[in-house]
């Protein structure tokens, strides 16, 4: 080998350990911002089920059996019918729901305060999806 050559030749192999270092520290960055992010998602649906919780403390004793026995009707619970889940399924349950305690004579702002703090007009479009459902039947 000329002079030339293992100067190339170390030249290429302190790159080559250079990029395997970098390599490792890149991995090691990702693995700690993935534990993080799930530990961060881990307190925020403990955060909202907390806020639920104390949202469905907070109904009136009648609110909270429709609210129960709406839930116990669909096998979901009553996180889900106050949640955030825009699931087709769990969406028509609670829009159910949300006709039964409209004529029960709640208003709209207190129904949607009921069901996880939605606006009311969420709750207008609701219940125009659930009087199309009632007329198609």
């Amino acid at each position: 080998m000329t002079p030339d050559e293992k100067a190339q030749w170390s030249r290429d192999r302190a790159m080559l350990r250079d990029m395997r270092l970098c390599c490792r520290r890149l991995l090691d960055i990702f693995a700690i911002d993935a534990s993080r992010s799930k530990s961060g998602i881990a307190a925020k649906k403990a955060s909202a089920e907390r806020k639920l919780a104390q949202r469905y403390e907070d109904l009136p004793g009648a609110a909270q059996h429709m609210m129960t026995r709406a839930a116990l009707e669909s096998d979901y619970t009553v996180a889900d019918l106050m949640g955030r889940s825009a699931a087709v399924k769990v969406c028509r349950v609670r829009e159910q729901a949300i006709w039964g305690f409209r004529e029960a004579g709640y208003s709209l702002p207190q129904i949607g305060r009921m069901f996880g703090g939605r606006h009311h007009t969420t709750i207008m479009h609701a219940l125009k999806n659930e009087e199309r459902r009632r007329d198609a039947a």
